[in-house]
């Protein structure tokens, strides 16, 4: 029988990273059709006693053996954990691996690493060759996706070319949520205050936001805005629409985190890459490393996200 081989790295190793990964492992148990690829700098893991795994030292005799005998594949390695992303996100692309799952990596990390990249999607941009990929994020409250990633707030500038490709991005995260809200349309939010208040505060809305909503709704999109910031993520409005395409970071993020919190956890998911990629909506959480204290809830429902995509062949 055919399996899907799902690769999780697991983050900084002075991070929470390993132990949620393998919490959500044995929460998850055996799963028939699958073999989880747990990539770690540690040899001694806790996995559950029902499931079968075998440890390697390297992607390509893990990937050599018949992953059919086994639930999961240990791969320790002396690398820095951003050259992990890296190698697993190549072995993705040549389908090797079904899809990934990402704990979190800092950004202290990478830099530490010799890599040129601020974060995991600029990382999976560029093995993947893709012209453009965003972050995006879904959870069972409301969903965004960034048209801007991990930029400075003095640097964001919105080009029609990428607020376009964003909501194409968007509607496709629109095609894999549950049926009553994929009826919703798409909101987008404007750049500025007020939306720039007739081009008082600023003229993006007028100049970029207005042409590419246009355009896109011309084409069948169903989609609205520019919406007003401070007024989009009141109750009464961020649950009439099924995504919500922010124009940067925090704009997007903040409502998100303050939503879902741990009680109800969110996933991050990359799209405009050629494959599956998944991951937490948390950082690395260092002041509780090896306390035995982290959720899991995150990474099990990366875990689950990124196999049913898998499965639908997103």
């Amino acid at each position: 029988m055919k399996k899907y081989r799902l690769v999780i790295t697991t983050g900084d190793t002075d991070g929470i990273g390993l132990e949620i990964s393998v919490k959500a492992i044995n929460k998850i148990g055996r799963i028939r059709n699958t073999t989880f690829y747990l990539v770690s700098s540690s040899k001694g893991i806790k996995i559950s006693k029902k499931l079968k795994i075998r440890s390697v030292s390297s992607f390509k005799e893990a990937l050599a053996i018949d992953n059919s005998h086994y639930d999961v594949i240990h791969i320790i390695l002396r690398s820095s954990p951003a050259h992990w992303v890296r190698d697993a996100a190549i072995y993705c692309k040549k389908r090797l691996f079904s899809g990934m799952v990402t704990a979190p990596l800092s950004k202290t990390e990478i830099k530490r690493s010799g890599l040129n990249f601020i974060g995991h999607t600029e990382i999976l941009k560029s093995i993947s060759k893709s012209k453009n990929a965003f972050m995006a994020f879904r959870g069972p409250k409301i969903n965004i996706v960034l048209a801007t990633g991990h930029v400075g707030i003095k640097k964001i500038v919105i080009k029609k070319s990428s607020l376009y490709s964003a909501v194409l991005a968007a509607e496709k995260l629109r095609n894999t949520l549950p049926k009553k809200k994929r009826g919703l349309p798409i909101g987008v939010i404007g750049l500025n205050p007020h939306c720039g208040e007739d081009g008082l505060i600023g003229s993006e809305e007028k100049t970029t936001f207005l042409p590419i909503i246009e355009r896109l709704a011309n084409r069948g999109i169903r989609v609205e805005g520019p919406l007003v910031p401070d007024v989009i993520f009141a109750k009464s409005r961020w649950t009439s629409y099924s995504v919500i395409v922010a124009a940067y970071h925090d704009q997007g993020l903040i409502p998100f985190k303050m939503l879902h919190g741990f009680s109800d956890p969110g996933v991050h998911l990359t799209l405009g890459i050629p494959f599956v990629r998944t991951s937490v909506d948390h950082g690395t959480a260092k002041d509780i490393f090896g306390e035995n204290k982290a959720n899991p809830q995150s990474m099990i429902a990366a875990i689950g996200l990124a196999l049913n995509l898998i499965r639908k062949g997103s």
